[in-house]
Order: C-alpha cells, then sequence, then structure tokens
C-alpha cells in the first residue's frame, strides 16, 4: 500500500499507547494514508522509510502487540527527521508553490541568532552593487531590520526564494509574534530546515534567569552603541562571512555590518534570556500596570523596584534601584564623539522630571488623556512571572 509520512507523523506524536492505537481502527488508518496521499514530497529514500513505519504500524493494529509503538520506530524516526537538503532542490520557483500551496511542509531552527527583516532583498542592505557600504536610513539604521532572534528560535516557512544566489525564506515564528504587511525573511544559512508535515518542530527550552542576573547584564550592557532591531551584544559575526565588504571597513562601519548593539526593547530582551516581549506595544502592556497617575516623582520613586519599566509606544527604559535607570537610545545628543547614543544609565529622578513635563502619567496605556497629550506607563513584570 503506498503511505506518507503526513499520516505517520501526525498519529505517533499524539499516540503513545497500543490501546489508542486500536481505537484508530485499520480502516480509518488507510483512509487517512489514502487521504494525504497527494501531500508528499517525492523523495525515495523517504518514501521508503514511511512505507516501513506504516509495515510496523499495520503489522501491530492486526496482531494486537502490546508494545508502545513509539519506542518501536524511535531510531526510524531519528532518520525521518534529519535536517532537509536544499541541495535536492533543483526548482526554487517549484519549491515555493510546493510549500505556499500546502503539498510540503518546511520548519527551521537557527542554530545561531538569526537576523529578521521584513524584505527577501538583503544583498541590497549589506553592500549591494558596491558591496562597500550598508543600506542606512536617515537616522544611520539599517530599518529593513525587525530584530534578531535566538539560537535555538523555530520558523515555520511560508515561502522560498532566491536573492543574488542565495536563498531566502519567508517566515512565521513564535520568537517574533508580531502582525506584519510585508512579511518577515531569514537567511536561510542561519537555521537547519526540517521536513515536519502536521507536526511542530519543538522551540528549546529557556529558563528566565534570576532578578540579580539581569540587572547584571544589563549592566554590563553600558556603552554599547544603538541598533536599530538589535538585541546580541556582540552582534552576527557571520554578516560579515555571508555579506563579504568588498575592501576594509572600519571599526564603526564594521559593528553596524555586523548588527552588533542593542535598541530599547532589546536592551531587556537581551538581559532575559529572550523572554520578555521583543516590542514595545507589547511592554506598555506586560506585567502588571504601576498606580503612578498624578504622582510626583517623588512619589513615583517611592514605590519603584528594579526591573520596573517606564514605557510607552516607542520606547522603554528600565530602573535599576531607587536612583538609576537604563536604556539604549538613538538620540542622545551629547555631542561627545562616539557617544551620541546607545546604552547609558541616568539619574531616575532627572528621568522622571523630564518625562512628567512632556507627558502625562497613567496607570494603563489606554487611559484616556487630553488630545494631543503623550502619555507613559510603568509597568512590573519580574513579580508577575
Amino acid at each position: 500500500m503506498r503511505s506518507t509520512f503526513l499520516l505517520i507523523f501526525f498519529i505517533i506524536t499524539t499516540v503513545s499507547s497500543m490501546s489508542a492505537w486500536a481505537d484508530l481502527g485499520i480502516a480509518s488508518f488507510d483512509a487517512r494514508m489514502e487521504q494525504e496521499l497527494g501531500k508528499r514530497p517525492d523523495f525515495t529514500d523517504k518514501e521508503i522509510l514511511v512505507r516501513k513505519i506504516s509495515d510496523k504500524i499495520r503489522t501491530l493494529l492486526e496482531t494486537g502487540d502490546s508494545h508502545p509503538v513509539v519506542e518501536l520506530i524511535r531510531e526510524d524516526l531519528k532518520t525521518i527527521q534529519q535536517t532537509f537538503s536544499l541541495s535536492k532542490v533543483g526548482n526554487i520557483d517549484q519549491l515555493n508553490q510546493d510549500i505556499r500551496n500546502g503539498k510540503l511542509t518546511l520548519q527551521a531552527r537557527a542554530h545561531g541568532p538569526t537576523p529578521l527583516f521584513y524584505t527577501g532583498g538583503l544583498y541590497n542592505i549589506f553592500g549591494g552593487e558596491s558591496g562597500t557600504g550598508l543600506l542606512l536610513d536617515e537616522y544611520n539604521q539599517i530599518d529593513p531590520l525587525e530584530t534578531i532572534v535566538l539560537s535555538g528560535a523555530t520558523f515555520q516557512i511560508i515561502g522560498v526564494s532566491l536573492d543574488y544566489g542565495n536563498i531566502i525564506y519567508q517566515v512565521a515564528t513564535p520568537d517574533y509574534p508580531y502582525p506584519t504587511e510585508t512579511g518577515y525573511f531569514i537567511d536561510a544559512r542561519f537555521v537547519d530546515t526540517f521536513w515536519m508535515p502536521l507536526g511542530v518542530l519543538t522551540s528549546e527550552i529557556k529558563h528566565m534567569p534570576s532578578q540579580e542576573v539581569i540587572l547584571t547584564n544589563l549592566r554590563n550592557s553600558l556603552w554599547l552603541p544603538y541598533i536599530w532591531g538589535g538585541d546580541i551584544p556582540t552582534g552576527v559575526p557571520k554578516l560579515l562571512e555571508y555579506y563579504a565588504p568588498r575592501g576594509l571597513v572600519d571599526e564603526n562601519l564594521r559593528a553596524k555590518w555586523t548588527l552588533r548593539g542593542v535598541d530599547c526593547s532589546g536592551l531587556l530582551y537581551n538581559a532575559a534570556n529572550g523572554l520578555t516581549p521583543r516590542n514595545t506595544f507589547a511592554l506598555v502592556t506586560y506585567g502588571t500596570g504601576l498606580n503612578i497617575a498624578w504622582k510626583t516623582p517623588s512619589e513615583i520613586i517611592s514605590i519603584l523596584k528594579p526591573l520596573d519599566i517606564i514605557a510607552w509606544k516607542g520606547h522603554t527604559m528600565i530602573v535599576l534601584n531607587e536612583s538609576e535607570v537604563i536604556q539604549s537610545r538613538a538620540d542622545y545628543g551629547t555631542g561627545t564623539l562616539g557617544f551620541e547614543d546607545g546604552v547609558k544609565i541616568r539619574p531616575l529622578w532627572e528621568v522622571l522630571d523630564e518625562l512628567l513635563s512632556s507627558r502625562i502619567a497613567v496607570n494603563n496605556i489606554d487611559d484616556i488623556v487630553p488630545e494631543g497629550k503623550k502619555k507613559f506607563v510603568i509597568r512590573r513584570w519580574y513579580e508577575s512571572l
């Protein structure tokens, strides 16, 4: 009988004992196999393996063997879940059609920090035709960069294309679950790709660091440059390998080319091991809102605790203690060469005094303020975990 891995993977990930298999019934099993038959990719080696597993399952169903199915085919599953070889793909356009039409389900896992962009034209960002400069906006930032997802992050591959010979994936990822109009894109060289029909590629389990570790990480980020979308203090050196600039580049350009530095939410995201929201629009509702409306700077300071975040849609700062706040900004404007932007510590009272002169303190970001007025919130998230 012809068979497909689509059904096999679904069954073995949801059923772990023979009693449950018996409830399925051979007739229903055959029907599902036939139903999913047309969705398999035409790879002979995996087709043979799928048939092998199918035969084992049918034998168990017919004989009523009480051995757990998963244990009997564990080694077979390891073989099926090997990485998908792009070298087998002769036609990228056809592969893209198969993915978008649901005939092929590919997922990927980052094997290192992986830049996520809102365009698939990465060649034009990193060097372009001249190979000597970056595509920067008026703020001297790489605007198409959305974020850098951490090693171990997983992706659902939505589409695939070529960018000057480099394979680019259009993806969705739970590590950056925010709406997009243009889509999110990654360079395929940053990930391992898997054929995972009807299954979900599991992410690596991450743990929230202690409050002391997060505070130490924040202080260790002091003087890092501001990078829009950045959250890796050491950057992504592989970008220099994958998109090598022509000729020599100075240290400032090298830092920006490798995305070395953090933006405001990336500062906290990195310090917390990637377990806080990576977007200020999410941070303004993260944790519990503090009662700060109509309070003076001194009254607000009296209720603050380390790691409280001062935020509005567009920026966030983190309280270090009763007298200091840390943030990454692109517009400090100090006039000191090399320190115009980046991560700095400022007096807490100074920050609050400055904010209350230009914004209204509210308890929740949706609270109504007079038309034309700006607002900010303070959220306590660490104790809410």
